[in-house]
């Protein structure tokens, strides 16, 4: 008779669990088929009774089975997976990375596996006493197994090699946050991970790759872009202050990551843009700091290193200027901007005299100011007093 070794493991990668079957000629005895079918008998038990997290694992038995076994407890956990799949559904988890298990501190399973570590070598030790009546893999360690509530429809049906219904729960998740990246883009990445191994894994040979949606997801991008850039003109020319500046050169940004899902062609439209917009700001906005922040941003967008070299050379010589004016300050803050660190570094020094003198000068001013208000409130109780004491003279 052929034999097959199942192989149980729970892998805690956030997906699911994966059970796979490993050939082989020999190796089992006959008191393990024995356990391998009572494992069966249980599983459809606990199927028929409603307890789908015992008939789950015990449809993964941990020792060998004959083929038809290993396929009938393959086919068990695949229709607990699809119920479960149902219900995560219908509480709107399509998508998540959550395992389907979840594991707490349980005392009679931290008493099994000191058991287990105990006897792990004496191979005439006999079951588990804490195990009785209970799947083997309901411990993970000290922990107990539950299903996990946040697991998503689709970690049931990947985990269980239900591809076609997994394919299905990530587009639900994509079309239900349209305008989400990370979900167009956690949809995209699954699909060309996915057409990359078609044929080329046991599991994906009669899988069918569905190339719609990966239309339909190409569309959800290109929307967005174009959206982005119709934001980003809109709020170009309102630029009024240090939050506003920000926006054009973020819608763009966007656009940018909309586009590179798919290697859309409007990225081109996108860097020509950022280019366009950088050169403007340049050439008409002045020399302040500022300006040269929002020019990097739109060039680093466009990809422009020649551009930003341009701008970063004239920030240099600014920075020249401002310290052969004594403006140590400012001939700092363009270096930075230059990226020239030796300058900047030999600078620093006198930037930080200045700045304290400012700080002196600001503090000074300050109080002075506070010494007026003192002294024009020290006068106006004093005048308030004296006609006071006026009035009682007058007997007003």
């Amino acid at each position: 008779m052929k034999k097959i070794l199942l192989v149980a493991a729970f892998v805690c990668t956030g997906v699911a669990f994966f059970a796979s079957f490993v050939f082989a000629d020999g190796g089992c005895m006959d008191e393990d088929y024995k356990a391998a079918a009572e494992s069966m008998r249980k599983g459809k038990e606990a199927e028929k009774a409603g307890n789908l997290l015992y008939a789950y694992l015990y449809y993964t038995p941990d020792w060998c089975a004959t083929e038809a076994m290993a396929r009938e407890g393959w086919e068990g956990r695949k229709r607990i997976a699809k119920v479960m799949a149902k219900k995560a559904e219908a509480k709107g988890l399509f998508y998540s990375t959550d395992d389907i298990f979840a594991g707490t501190p349980d005392a009679t399973c931290e008493k099994a596996y000191k058991h287990s570590m105990d006897h792990m070598s004496d191979p005439d030790s006999s079951e588990n006493p804490y195990m009785k009546n209970k799947p083997l893999g309901l411990c993970d360690g000290s922990n107990k197994l539950s299903f996990n509530d946040k697991a998503s429809a689709f970690a049931w049906y990947e985990g269980n090699g239900l591809f076609v219904e997994a394919d299905d729960c990530v587009m639900k998740y994509a079309r239900k946050n349209t305008t989400e990246y990370v979900a167009v883009d956690v949809a995209a990445k699954h699909f060309i991970k996915r057409k990359a191994k078609v044929g080329g894994e046991d599991a994906l040979k009669e899988y069918k790759f569905n190339a719609a949606y990966v239309d339909e997801l190409t569309g959800m991008a290109r929307k967005n872009a174009l959206a982005e850039l119709e934001t980003e003109k809109r709020v170009y020319n309102k630029v009024a202050d240090m939050m506003t500046e920000r926006l054009s050169p973020e819608a763009l940004k966007r656009a940018k990551d909309w586009t590179l899902i798919f290697g859309d062609p409007l990225l081109e439209t996108v860097k020509d843009t950022a280019v366009k917009r950088g050169d403007e700001v340049f050439l008409t906005q002045g020399d302040a700091p500022m300006t040269f922040m929002r020019v990097f941003r739109y060039y680093d967008i466009a990809e422009r290193k020649d551009k930003e070299k341009t701008a970063r050379d004239k920030a240099e010589k600014l920075g020249d200027k401002a310290e052969k004016a004594g403006e140590f300050v400012s001939a700092y803050e363009y270096y930075g901007l230059s990226g020239n660190k030796a300058k900047m570094n030999a600078v620093k020094p006198k930037a930080e005299t200045e700045n304290k003198k400012k700080g002196s000068d600001a503090v000074k001013k300050s109080k002075d100011s506070i010494d007026k208000i003192q002294k024009k409130d020290t006068d106006k109780k004093k005048f308030e007093k004296e006609a006071d004491d006026l009035e009682k003279e007058l007997g007003i």
